[in-house]
């Protein structure tokens, strides 16, 4: 996920961070081996290739000489194009050739047996593809006589997790999500539509259309109409407090919605309604939100919201009151100029692929592998490999996944990308070399019997 552009700001934040103490001599240095990062003596690159690319951008991996003549960014810059060299250059490389995510059962072989297959297809014709093959149409959604999944109806699934690669996929999910797991705790539905003041004013049906917009990416990191549910689990999409943890993505569970003055007798009807799942739109923006968060302990004076929220200690120390905010910069919708105030969160249950990254998942993982086929923007091959291999390997088991809209078994034939493959093998190369050379420094240490 790291761009040649951002590498090589780093390159040069290290520069002149540490130009007087180490005597870097001249700025053109600062992408040089001898002089990169400030002259740091260790620098770790830690990462996995087979994630998706930089959003709306290239990678360090990216061949500069194979850009097609149609390309925009066909004329790369030199500090590009000399930050992705000195990536490319590293001499040291080690790989981790195991791995804990998947579970130690036949489900976890078996799906580490097709991501494996992914990265290294063999022929449609061996052994190793038929078998795969078998295990894919396993994973596949089982809906040919117009039922639905017995799988779904299991709680792995029903508490699990939802995957697809578009926000357009992803929205529709998550009101539905939400709709669904508010029936089932027996507790209203909150609607909360953010506040917008637009320059010029917004016609109603435009307003209508930007409530519904899906991606908080593109409105300000809020959502236009939030949904939510007391037991819901939430994820942020700002940083409200770095230095606490409280950072884009952190996970929590609401607790409990302070709601304006006004609205209070019509949740109070909703609470006290025998229907199970009620929905309740607010009227207005609620004063804030309690989180209990995944991550974090630091709540201060735990000792009145005890008293005040019947929780145990351990509990109020993870507890955030969450106020509504306002987006810091306009965001452009059409003709319009938009400032934004609400709530900077979203379902954490339902993500993107771009959003699942680095995630592991012991739960049910239902996996939309619907792709743009036609339209301005249809999706490449190379990035439908990287997508649906980011959303397979999210699980620990195969029996954990299922596929909706999947593509063939012949799809596990196309294999990484050309141009990654191609970078893969440079590296391999190099970990082969540094491995043959650790031996020998650790036969020639005395070290030989413990490898």
């Amino acid at each position: 996920m790291i761009s040649p552009a951002m590498y090589n700001m780093l390159l040069f934040r290290f520069y002149h961070a540490r130009l007087k103490q180490w005597q870097i001599p001249q700025e053109r240095y600062y992408v040089k081996k001898p002089c990169a990062f400030g002259r740091m003596p260790l620098v770790l690159h830690l990462g996995d290739f087979l994630q998706l690319r930089p959003t709306a951008a290239m990678s360090l991996l990216t061949d500069l000489t194979a850009l097609p003549p149609t390309r925009e960014d066909k004329d790369v810059p030199a500090e590009y194009q000399d930050a992705a060299k000195l990536f490319l250059s590293t001499d040291l490389c080690y790989e981790l050739t195991t791995t804990n995510r998947f579970r130690e059962d036949e489900g976890g072989r078996q799906l580490q047996e097709v991501v494996t297959f992914m990265r290294d297809p063999q022929s449609q014709n061996s052994a190793a593809y038929k078998k795969v093959s078998k295990l894919w149409q396993k994973m596949c959604i089982n809906d040919a006589d117009g039922e639905v999944d017995a799988r779904l109806r299991e709680p792995r699934f029903q508490q699990g997790h939802m995957l697809a690669m578009f926000w357009e996929t992803c929205g529709p999910w998550m009101s539905m999500r939400a709709q669904h797991d508010a029936t089932a705790l027996h507790t209203p539905l909150f609607c909360l539509q953010a506040a917008d003041q637009a320059s010029p004013p917004l016609e109603a049906p435009d307003a209508a259309l930007l409530a519904n917009q899906y991606n908080p990416h593109d409105t300000g990191g809020i959502m236009g109409m939030l949904l939510l549910h007391l037991g819901m689990r939430v994820r942020l999409t700002e940083s409200i407090c770095k230095a606490k943890g409280l950072v884009k993505d952190a996970e929590g569970v609401v607790m409990r919605i302070v709601l304006h003055p006004k609205d209070e007798d019509r949740a109070a009807n909703a609470f006290n309604s025998a229907s199970p799942g009620t929905t309740v739109y607010l009227t207005h923006v609620p004063i804030g939100i309690w989180l209990k968060m995944d991550k974090y302990d630091e709540a201060p004076d735990v000792e009145n919201l005890a008293h005040a929220t019947n929780l145990s200690d351990s509990d109020v120390q993870s507890l955030v009151l969450l106020e509504p905010s306002k987006c810091l910069m306009p965001f452009k919708w059409k003709e319009y100029q938009i400032y934004r105030s609400g709530f900077a969160l979203t379902h954490a249950m339902v993500r993107t692929s771009t959003a699942c990254q680095g995630k592991t998942y012991d739960m049910g993982v239902l996996i939309d592998c619907a792709k743009r086929e036609t339209g301005q923007h249809p999706t490449q091959a190379d990035d439908y490999w990287l997508h649906m291999y980011v959303m397979l390997s999210r699980a620990t088991t195969l029996r954990d996944i299922v596929l909706i809209r999947a593509p063939p078994e012949s799809f596990l034939l196309q294999g990484p990308p050309a141009d990654l493959k191609k970078r893969l093998a440079v590296f391999r190369t190099r970990v082969t070399a540094c491995q043959n050379r650790a031996v020998a420094m650790a036969a020639k240490l005395g070290f030989d019997k413990f490898l």
